[in-house]
């Protein structure tokens, strides 16, 4: 079984809740939470956040921050402040339009990086979760094509940013996230803390559309964690072929770097019926091996399976006690 078992927590601010919930994890098992800390909360509640990771790490639980929806450049539903303020450095697409996301190359990196500096010296917690990065798409359309990528792509490659996937684009774009990434990396383990990067699933085409660098460029960051989420029922994929793929993945990528390997379950927007399915999928996860390798942290997102917010599974009550019994020895 899995060393490390957790679940993503978010929207208490009151510590004596948050000491309730948190007393309930370790109850069931559980030995680690994700916090996850949007923009917004940030800046509001920014007190209460220090005193929800505090008890958490109090009560002896692994505590680690989410970057939650910054800029819209990491996953996560809330709303972004820069994005908000700062129109004129949000992605732009081939066909001049506004694309609601922070590009990378533009001044949300030195504010991100500010303000990772700030959580990092402000708050007592593990680690950073660095969720899902990629470049955002408008329908067909994808970015990013602001001056500043144009310009560093004049520089890099001698000629005109293309407006197809080429080869070289795909390098570009892939290349901007990696130095992106580096420089977060650089931030949180210069101040003590581990990093875990959590890699959408996804492969070929809809890898090179979202400009996620590949497993093999992302295993060479400092990181201490790799990790991905290969929730078979968001994307309509068959669980057993999709998970054993993608978590075999996440291994090969740990492999003789000394990486801890992490994988999340889907615990949100669970169908009527197919509960049992996290069960099984967490079954799926704790077999899987590389050359000896497995899967050392398991996380379910997110805590109650949502309950009462826009991410509930149509029965979470269920769903949360087979995240439980899946995850007891």
């Amino acid at each position: 079984m899995f060393a490390e078992k957790g679940v993503s927590y978010y929207g208490e601010y009151d510590r004596k809740n948050a000491a309730s919930d948190f007393g309930s994890m370790r109850e069931s098992g559980l030995n680690a939470v994700l916090v996850g800390v949007s923009e917004f909360d940030y800046w509001f509640w920014k007190e209460a956040v220090g005193e929800v990771l505090r008890e958490a790490a109090e009560q002896g639980l692994s505590v680690y921050v989410d970057l939650w929806g910054w800029g819209k450049v990491f996953g996560g539903e809330p709303g972004s402040i820069f994005v908000q303020r700062n129109p004129e450095e949000l992605q732009l697409a081939g066909n001049g339009s506004v694309i609601p996301a922070a590009c990378v190359n533009s001044s949300f990196r030195p504010f991100l990086i500010e303000s990772l500096q700030e959580i990092c010296e402000e708050y007592d917690f593990n680690g950073v979760f660095i969720d899902e990065p990629h470049y955002a798409r408008s329908g067909r359309e994808w970015g990013c094509f602001c001056d500043k990528c144009r310009d560093f792509f004049r520089k890099s490659f001698g000629r005109e940013l293309e407006s197809t996937l080429s080869d070289d684009v795909v390098r570009f774009r892939e290349n901007s996230m990696l130095e992106f990434l580096s420089d977060l990396v650089d931030v949180v383990k210069t101040a003590g803390k581990e990093v875990t990067i959590c890699m959408l699933p996804f492969e070929g085409e809809k890898r090179r559309l979202i400009g996620a660098p590949d497993w093999d460029k992302i295993r060479v960051l400092d990181a201490d964690v790799l990790a991905t989420d290969p929730y078979w029922m968001t994307f309509g994929e068959d669980m057993t072929s999709f998970v054993t793929r993608h978590v075999g993945r996440v291994l090969k990528a740990c492999l003789g770097t000394g990486k801890r390997a992490q994988v999340w379950v889907q615990l949100f927007n669970v169908p009527e019926g197919r509960e049992g399915e996290v069960i099984e999928g967490i079954g799926l996860i704790n077999k899987i091996q590389m050359e000896g390798k497995s899967v050392d942290s398991l996380f379910g997102w997110p805590f109650l399976a949502g309950k009462n917010s826009i991410l509930a599974s149509d029965n979470p009550e269920l769903v949360w006690k087979n995240f439980l019994a899946a995850l007891t020895p």
